[in-house]
């Protein structure tokens, strides 16, 4: 069968792209207080394509406590008075939530996941609002992950020089492009206490140098959860590669119990025909799963169980059943570092919620 039309469309789409940036004419920028950014390897990622000035980012900062749960208070990383006036508490842990690609700071699962932490422990929780720099031309969104690092950063420092907040306190959970966030804001910031990739990008980011993505040197603890590790030609949004000191493989990573088939676009007819709502939440449907596992998991006593493998074929095979001397470790919010060995771990789940299937 010939290339389906949505891949040639998609390569043309690209291939316009890469030849805006790369006759642009431009490969270094600097912004005020944030630093300069180049296209020079290993930053070559995003097809020559620079961030975009903080003005056209806008990245957007907004704190949750159990004093102020649902409104929340703005926070800005050049106002030290925004934070004096709102509820910060630097003696409590804090969590930054990160959304990805054509997504925003007051998604519901940010708001979500927000609530359920409030409700698991009294923190502070940051939604960082990138939305601006995130819709748009995949790749520009991809630089723009860079700038939103450096912005959240700066923030990160203030709260830590001028309030006295312990970076080990500070816990980053990013989804999809919000993972390589996590990963930069945590090179920027030496001593991060943890960081959560929820299905990390791998489109442009897989098998690149740990420079340009989310690795186990971006923060004393990295925990992994893959969802939708299928190749970006069927249409998957995440990565199969190891990131951080425990990544986990729910039903291996890939196709999640309960989602549709990744669509497969045949012929020009389907393009017009097939309802794009429809195959928007096919492909979004396992890349977001990871999200919903790890909110259960903050709240939800039952424990996911990650068992140490090489492959899905031998857990599923039964050949990963024993879990060794230090015990299964727990995927989500209840991993620790230095619970298991680095590695590969793999669990199943169901396919809708509640999707724990251990204690």
């Amino acid at each position: 069968m010939a290339l389906s039309t949505a891949v040639y469309f998609t390569a043309t789409f690209l291939n316009v792209g890469l030849i805006y940036a790369l006759f642009s004419g431009k490969n270094n920028v600097c912004y005020d207080n944030l630093g300069c950014f180049d296209t020079s390897s290993p930053f070559d990622n995003a097809w020559k394509y620079l961030p975009q000035s903080p003005e056209s980012v806008n990245v957007n900062f907004k704190l949750y406590t159990r004093n102020d749960p649902e409104t929340g208070k703005v926070l800005n990383e050049n106002d030290p008075d925004t934070v004096t006036t709102a509820d910060f508490d630097a003696e409590k842990d804090i969590k930054f939530l990160i959304h990805g690609y054509v997504s925003r700071g007051n998604a519901p699962w940010v708001l979500n996941m927000s609530r359920m932490f409030l409700q698991k422990e009294d923190c502070n929780v940051v939604a960082v609002d990138w939305h601006e720099g995130a819709h748009t031309f995949y790749p520009q969104a991809v630089a723009n992950t860079r700038l939103t690092a450096a912005v959240t950063a700066k923030l990160i420092k203030l709260l830590h020089t001028q309030f006295g907040l312990d970076l080990q306190s500070v816990h980053l959970i990013g989804h999809s492009l919000g993972s390589h966030i996590a990963g930069y804001i945590g090179h920027r910031t030496p001593g991060i206490g943890r960081i959560t990739g929820l299905d990390p990008a791998g489109p442009l980011f897989e098998e690149t140098d740990k420079a340009v993505r989310l690795d186990p040197s971006d923060a004393i603890f990295v925990d992994v959860i893959h969802s939708d590790g299928i190749p970006v030609i069927d249409l998957g949004f995440g990565t199969q590669q190891e990131l951080g000191h425990l990544d986990f493989y729910p039903n291996g990573g890939t196709q999640q119990p309960g989602c549709p088939s990744h669509p497969y676009i045949t012929g020009i007819q389907d393009v017009f025909t097939l309802h794009f709502k429809d195959v928007v939440h096919a492909v979004d449907c396992s890349h977001d799963r990871a999200i919903y596992l790890f909110t259960e998991s903050i709240v939800n006593p039952c424990r996911f169980l990650g068992h140490p493998c090489s492959t899905k074929e031998k857990f599923d095979q039964g050949a990963c059943a024993n879990c060794g001397p230090t015990g299964c470790p727990p995927m989500g919010y209840p991993a620790k570092p230095n619970q298991a060995p680095r590695g590969r771990y793999y669990l199943k789940t169901g396919p809708q919620e509640p999707f724990c299937q251990s204690v």
